[in-house]
């Protein structure tokens, strides 16, 4: 497993990435089913990935979704926190770069790990 830094909200829970079977594609971008599959966010350019960690549970993670993306719905919340649990990752949100940096602080609030790509 690879460690990473968790956002400074919240400094007292140490998150864990676990190993994923998707690598990075030319160019940097992390590839995975998801990446075609967003429901969430109409725009181009940047993509909002968030990562499976074991320190936070499916309600925190689906009421954090519902704040932060624009257009959410509980199923699709629900749906997304189950992708990122199976999966490892998934894109939760497509938009442009600020709304996208956006959505991944109010994430990142609870230390949920993300990446703006």
């Amino acid at each position: 497993m690879v460690a990473f830094p968790i956002p400074v909200a919240s400094p007292r829970v140490a998150c864990r990435i676990p190993s994923i079977h998707a690598g990075p594609a030319p160019g940097g971008q992390v590839l995975t089913r998801e990446t075609a599959d967003s429901d969430v966010g109409g725009g181009e350019g940047h993509q909002v990935f968030l990562f499976n960690c074991d320190c936070h549970s499916f309600a925190q993670v689906i009421a954090q979704l519902l704040k932060a993306v624009p257009g959410m719905t509980p199923a699709l919340a629900e749906e997304l926190a189950w992708r990122v649990h199976t999966n490892g990752l998934a894109e939760v949100y497509r938009g442009g770069f600020e709304e996208c940096e956006r959505v991944a602080r109010i994430l990142g609030e609870i230390g949920l790990i993300v990446q703006v790509l």
